[in-house]
């Protein structure tokens, strides 16, 4: 495998180990607001409310930089809104709920503030599992769709902010490869989207 496929790879895991990891409530009630969670040692879950709609769901063949498995683009409906964590699930957070920390950046400044990765599709099981032992809600991943509707917020750009990022890599909205440090970052830093998504 050459090293620039070899790159493109690497970099589709980590980014699917910062949305997989959000968090999504159910709701049996029509609500609009935003909500808490409560967990013990002043740890909080914050949640945005969703709402439904429909959107336009992957992205053009001519898109640059697009996936192959982006296609089609396809209307999609969500007939329910829903709760979605504001955040990536930090290593505070994951520490408290499965008392381990895996994350590769742990012994960075700051390090509980930044999100969890290094966890396997079981270990996360076991993570929604825990919490949803503390009867605090009913807690799941968002399905892709899901995501990416709460992702796009309203919009039909490339981006939430837009269809451009700078080329020097700046960015009030992402962490640019080039401007990361090819590390994670504390949570809460850029920007949200207009249905408040720090994603």
């Amino acid at each position: 495998m050459n090293t620039t496929k070899l790159r493109i790879m690497r970099l589709k895991w980590f980014l699917s180990v910062l949305f997989v990891f959000q968090i999504f409530i159910g709701s049996a009630q029509p609500v609009t607001q935003d909500k808490v969670v409560e967990l013990s040692g002043g740890i909080s879950i914050e949640f945005v409310y969703i709402p439904a709609g429909e959107f336009m769901m992957g992205s053009k063949e001519d898109e640059t930089g697009r996936q192959s498995d982006e296609s089609p683009v396809r209307k999609m409906r969500i007939t329910k809104g829903f709760y979605l964590s504001k955040y990536e699930v930090t290593q505070k957070l994951w520490s408290l709920v499965m008392d381990d920390n895996p994350a590769v950046f742990r012994t960075l400044p700051d390090s509980e503030n930044r999100p969890v990765e290094s966890v396997s599709w079981d270990e996360w099981q076991t993570f929604i599992g825990k919490l949803n032992n503390l009867s605090l809600g009913k807690f799941r991943l968002p399905t892709e769709a899901e995501w990416e509707y709460a992702c796009r917020a309203g919009t039909i750009t490339k981006y939430y902010w837009g269809d451009l990022i700078s080329k020097s890599g700046k960015s009030d909205f992402t962490w640019a490869n080039s401007r990361s440090l090819a590390m994670t970052h504390p949570v809460g830093e850029k920007k949200p989207n207009s249905w408040g998504c720090m994603i």
